[in-house]
């Protein structure tokens, strides 16, 4: 007799724990504000209330309800506890009756691979089925509850894909208790089993199909947002270069007056000749870069700091030997790179005696290959320029190399050679 209430009392504290378990989920999961003692007193409660529950349905005849009844005391008490809404009650209850089933299929196989015959009062064989059922249900509310990584995303995102994780792990758990429960169920319903776990398959084959083609739609809307966000910075660089070019105008209006005031022809020839050699420069620059630059986010960078170096009276050498259409990095991250080694390049030409800065982009065995020289006045410490707040300028600058190295970093195919060469400042970025 004693065994009897024993099996009971280890079979009302196996339930509780389950219970329990979900009340832990429902806490990390969905942000349930609840104390560890409402937790335990939900446990206790629901537990309790089932078991008495399934007590009188068996006194009457009417074990046929217990699922229906038990499910009717999970949900209602999710709601007055936790104040959790009907129907995520109800998807709750499913998840634990899902877990919970394939978890009793697991257990009746290893019973049966290691031909020990389960016994309803053996309280060995229960204490062990037990420790089973709930170590497979805590590890899969655990596996569940690590599918929630997506915090930068945006709510409405962050919700959607939870939810696709959800389901996928669900029908997962649904076939693998289908297999389960045809090697350890000897019944007549072994034979539906096969023609069960094919609908579980074909379901799942379905929401991955859907769930491939939405993840493509995102892919794609997310380049689009990368070329959207280049094109906003290129537009950026052309306003601020308008700017520049209007008030170039201005000065170059004001020149002209000044030689016409003082009637120096000669003069105003060659100042006119030096303005029309320049733009013919622009011109051959432009060429070159639209017949080889294919990537509209290389182009208007390059467009823009090249001009911008023409500007500033700096004597440029452009070599590119191949069509430029893309390179083995994220397109945001390398036109940022590219930006930050061209302005530290001008500013430090600028200043320099021989305000020089030579640009190549070569394919050498297959690498896309930039190199940016330029002159300088004090020859940079090579040790510590890639290091944060270094920088010669003063306080709040030397940010930019230091994001470069920060992006390269993570990156295997790419690497930055630094070095001084033939008087240059030379930056060499190699891109496989």
């Amino acid at each position: 007799m004693w065994s009897i209430y024993l099996s009971e009392v280890i079979r009302f504290l196996g339930s509780g724990f389950i219970v329990l378990y979900l009340a832990l989920f429902l806490r990390s999961v969905y942000n349930v504000k609840c104390s560890n003692k409402m937790m335990l007193l939900f446990a206790v409660t629901t537990t309790l209330a089932t078991t008495i529950s399934l007590y009188l349905l068996m006194q009457f005849g009417l074990e046929k309800l217990k699922f229906i009844v038990s499910s009717i005391w999970m949900i209602s008490l999710l709601f007055f506890f936790f104040k959790v809404p009907i129907i995520k009650g109800f998807i709750l209850q499913g998840l634990i009756t899902v877990i919970t089933g394939a978890g009793n299929a697991l257990i009746m196989l290893i019973f049966s691979t290691f031909g020990i015959h389960h016994s309803s009062t053996d309280v060995v064989h229960l204490v062990y089925g037990y420790f089973i059922l709930n170590f497979f249900t805590l590890g899969s509310l655990m596996i569940i509850k690590a599918f929630r990584f997506f915090p930068e995303m945006p709510q409405n995102m962050r919700a959607n894909s939870y939810k696709a994780s959800i389901v996928h792990i669900i029908l997962v758990v649904c076939i693998i208790a289908g297999n389960l429960s045809y090697y350890a169920y000897n019944s007549s319903l072994r034979d539906i089993f096969p023609m069960v776990n094919i609908l579980f398959i074909l379901g799942y084959f379905i929401f991955s199909m859907y769930h491939i083609h939405t993840s493509l739609q995102l892919e794609q809307k997310s380049k689009e947002l990368e070329y959207q966000v280049c094109f906003n910075k290129t537009l950026q660089c052309l306003t601020e270069d308008l700017k520049r070019s209007k008030h170039n105008f201005n000065n170059v209006l004001a020149v002209i007056y000044g030689y016409i005031g003082m009637k120096n022809l000669e003069g105003l020839k060659n100042y006119v000749h030096d303005i029309l050699k320049e733009e013919e420069r622009f011109r051959t620059f432009d060429h070159l870069l639209l017949s080889s630059i294919k990537d509209a986010g290389i182009l208007g960078i390059l467009t823009i700091k090249l001009q911008f170096a023409a500007s500033k009276g700096i004597h440029m050498k452009i070599e590119i030997d191949h069509e430029v259409k893309a390179v083995g990095l994220k397109n945001t991250e390398f036109y940022e790179i590219l930006g930050i080694l061209l302005d530290n390049a001008i500013e430090a030409a600028y200043e320099s005696e021989e305000k020089a800065l030579k640009l190549a982009i070569r394919n050498e065995n297959g690498n896309n290959v930039f190199i940016i020289e330029n002159s300088f006045k004090e020859i940079p410490d090579m040790e510590k320029m890639f290091e944060r707040d270094y920088s010669s300028k003063g306080i709040n600058r030397g940010e930019g190399l230091f994001i470069v190295r920060k992006v390269l970093n993570r990156y295997k195919n790419a690497k930055l050679n630094t070095g001084v060469e033939k008087g240059m400042l030379k930056q060499e970025l190699i891109i496989s």
